[in-house]
């Protein structure tokens, strides 16, 4: 019984030994060339809204009023008033120039 203690003791270092030795010799990412300066995006960049496509005087349901809002591109439409969202279809194009009904 103590025979086979010592080898199954003896296969478990092994496995250990040869798991370490691939986890090290493995590429893990750092060999990678750090970004330069013209790669990056500045974070105000990224936080930047893109999404309004026009602002326009459009009605208000919120306010029961004609107020100014900004039209989305994805649909809908917020007022820069009480910023209420109303919802409706995405725009195929900018609101008339009298404003949006």
């Amino acid at each position: 019984m103590n025979d086979r203690i010592q080898i199954g003791a003896a296969v478990l270092m092994g496995t250990l030994i040869l798991a370490f030795l691939v986890a090290r010799l493995l590429p893990t990412g750092r060999h990678r060339a750090p970004r330069t300066a013209e790669e990056t995006v500045p974070l105000a960049e990224l936080l930047a809204p893109r999404e309004a496509l026009v602002t326009d005087v459009a009605w208000c349901p919120a306010e029961r009023a004609e107020q100014v809002h900004v039209f989305l591109a994805l649909g809908g439409r917020v007022c820069c008033s009480c910023r209420g969202l109303t919802p409706h279809g995405a725009l195929t194009s900018v609101p008339p120039a009298g404003g949006a009904r």
